[in-house]
């Protein structure tokens, strides 16, 4: 069935934009696909040698929404499996570029994967205006550009008006809860709720928001974005988190402080790190507390 579709949609990107449409899309695509395919088998190999080491999938960590500045786009869940953990190496945690971002999807951005300053986070921004300021979402950046661009979202919650003032809507149910209720993890939640218990097979831990992780620490959101808004304007102190990606050099940084028994062992730049809530979980030898 997605082989048709896919078909059917190359037929119909070919009558309406040209052949050379077709063609730029279509490597675009196969770059993704042998791209996905090399960090697949990457991740294969990292779980074999670090074994006991590599972290766990749905393992949470706890940090203060404010504090993660940056997030990636394109993010990485269409190339990686989202309800795995992985070990990356490249500059993909560095490679910063100061510009607006809406929505942090491969729909808006399909180049290189580059890290942006949170504060230049479209849907951020027009959410402090809906939420602090009393603007209607209409009157905001966020929707006139969904709006504007319902073409980039074929498929998705922002597919069409209808959609899009769905959706948004939905963000507003959510600001309220947290705001009347507190901010609830996805397991808390789903004991509040019997039909979401029904309705949902998987670990709620994989359904919080998601975070990526570079070489120095630095947290880098990648998914979850009505979550994590909504907890940034409103100023939680602490959420769960999940981590997709650490940097391959981060995780080394990890296993330092598991493999050590004094704090002199230590190197400077793990001792620090050790303050930083990705380490909070590793064994920690009781003569270095």
């Amino acid at each position: 069935m997605q082989i048709v579709n896919l078909l059917n949609k190359s037929i119909q990107k070919l009558r309406e934009e040209g052949v050379m449409s077709l063609l730029k899309e279509g490597f675009v695509f196969v770059k993704q696909c042998v791209l996905r395919w090399h960090i697949t088998a990457r991740t294969s190999y990292n779980r074999h040698r670090h074994k006991s080491k590599y972290p766990k999938r749905d393992e949470l960590l706890h940090v203060n929404p404010r504090k993660i500045d940056y997030l990636i786009t394109p993010n990485f869940r269409q190339q990686l499996d989202e309800d795995a953990t992985h070990l990356l190496g490249g500059d993909w945690d560095i490679r910063e570029i100061n510009k607006e971002i809406m929505l942090s999807s491969w729909r808006e951005h399909a180049g290189d994967r580059i890290v942006v300053p949170v504060e230049n986070y479209g849907l951020l921004k027009s959410a402090r205006a809906h939420f602090t300021e009393g603007r209607p979402w209409e009157e905001t950046e966020i929707y006139t550009w969904l709006v504007n661009n319902t073409e980039l979202w074929e498929g998705s919650r922002y597919e069409s008006q209808k959609r899009i003032d769905e959706s948004l809507r939905q963000f507003d149910e959510l600001y309220k809860s947290i705001e009347e209720r507190g901010y609830l993890s996805q397991r808390e939640s789903y004991k509040k709720s019997e039909q979401k218990q029904l309705e949902s097979e998987s670990t709620p831990e994989l359904e919080e928001v998601v975070v990526n992780i570079g070489r120095d620490g630095r947290l880098i959101f990648e998914d979850g974005r009505h979550r994590f808004t909504a907890a940034y304007v409103l100023g939680v102190e602490e959420i769960p988190v999940r981590v997709l990606v650490r940097h391959q050099k981060w995780q080394k940084i990890r296993e330092e402080v598991n493999d050590v028994d004094s704090i002199e062992k230590l190197s400077t730049k793990a001792r620090r790190a050790r303050g930083h809530p990705d380490l909070k979980s590793i064994r920690i030898n009781s003569s270095m507390e």
